[in-house]
């Protein structure tokens, strides 16, 4: 137990983080989406969100994970895995750089270095993405049937 709560602490910034960049996608894309389906009811656009809402809310949010990395990291090498690429991760463990928030991307900020920031969110995207699909499918894909 004693090991429990400075884990948790640590890794609470960076959850909180991957929480605020995938709401922050969620709400204005689910809303939306849910607008256009709702506009043209039984339309393309309806039916594709409808089949892509049923995948991605019947799908297990770990499964759909395994095939998103599978895909856009593996296959494609499109975003890289991990937190931060390794040419910065000793930069922000010196001194030089100074930890406020816990957030990489606001640290970096905060820090005056772009650079880190580019390549902190460069490895956000993909679990922004993925923790998002599930939510957005419900948000925007609810409705109530005629």
């Amino acid at each position: 137990m004693k090991r429990f709560w400075p884990a948790l602490l640590n890794r609470t910034p960076i959850t909180l983080e991957l929480g605020i960049y995938s709401l922050l996608l969620l709400i204005p894309l689910g809303l939306l989406s849910g607008v256009f389906a709702g506009w043209k009811r039984s339309g393309v656009f309806d039916r594709l969100f409808r089949g892509v809402a049923f995948l991605s809310t019947s799908t297990p949010s770990f499964i759909l994970a395994l095939v998103l990395l599978s895909i856009f990291y593996i296959q494609l090498d499109w975003f890289a895995p991990g937190r931060i690429s390794s040419q910065y991760g000793m930069e922000i463990s010196s001194d030089l750089f100074r930890q406020v928030t816990g957030m990489l991307t606001i640290d970096s900020l905060l820090n005056g270095r772009l650079d880190i920031f580019w390549d902190a969110w460069r490895h956000l995207v993909m679990p922004i993405f993925t923790l998002s699909l599930y939510h957005w499918a419900t948000l925007g894909g609810s409705r109530v049937p005629a």
